[in-house]
């Protein structure tokens, strides 16, 4: 009874193979793509891990990975996953009755990105390392994409020459600072 829904999880996410395996039809382009996304999931998912036990076995404690495939996601390993997941999807989609089928792929995104995958783990990595705020605001949560830029921050002595005594800063995004009844303040004070 405690794995049922587990079992069902996995019975539903390999709907597409079940299916795929039904139908005896030539492996045709959007066959071959899948094969290449799985083969592509694969390859992250595996390197992924590998670069975090590396990095496991050696890195000071509190030390947050961010070198590798994690400098573009946080989470390399679920998006191999994920491409995986779609990729056996592409495969066995051989005709338009296996539609359907889509519901598996889809499961594993949402446990993947929303459920105990990625989200949870930022969740937990937040909780137990300071620094990896930082490493959020500059890394993409889940899909491949560069890092961000860090945002340059002002030194205190500095910020507090710029706005005299009893002033605040002007507001980070660059629009005018507001008097109190909400227009625009001449500029120097």
């Amino acid at each position: 009874m405690v794995y049922l829904l587990q079992a069902a999880i996995l019975w539903l996410a390999t709907v597409p193979v079940q299916l795929g395996m039904l139908e005896a039809s030539p492996a045709g382009p959007l066959a071959v793509a899948g094969a290449i996304l799985f083969v592509v999931g694969f390859a992250f998912e595996s390197i992924g891990d590998w670069q975090l036990a590396r990095f496991k076995a050696s890195a000071a404690d509190g030390q947050i990975m961010d070198r590798g495939l994690w400098r573009y996601t946080r989470h390399p390993n679920y998006f191999g996953d994920f491409c995986m997941w779609w990729g056996l999807f592409g495969i066995s989609l051989g005709s338009w009755r296996e539609l359907p089928a889509i519901a598996g792929p889809l499961l594993m995104t949402f446990i993947l990105t929303r459920g105990t995958g990625a989200r949870m783990t930022d969740r937990r990595m937040t909780a137990r390392r300071p620094q990896y705020a930082d490493y959020v605001a500059r890394t993409s949560g889940f899909i491949p994409l560069p890092p961000k830029r860090a945002p340059r921050r002002r030194a205190a002595g500095a910020a507090r020459a710029d706005t005299g005594a009893g002033t605040s800063a002007p507001p980070a995004t660059g629009s005018p600072r507001r008097s109190r009844s909400g227009r625009a303040a001449p500029p120097g004070r």
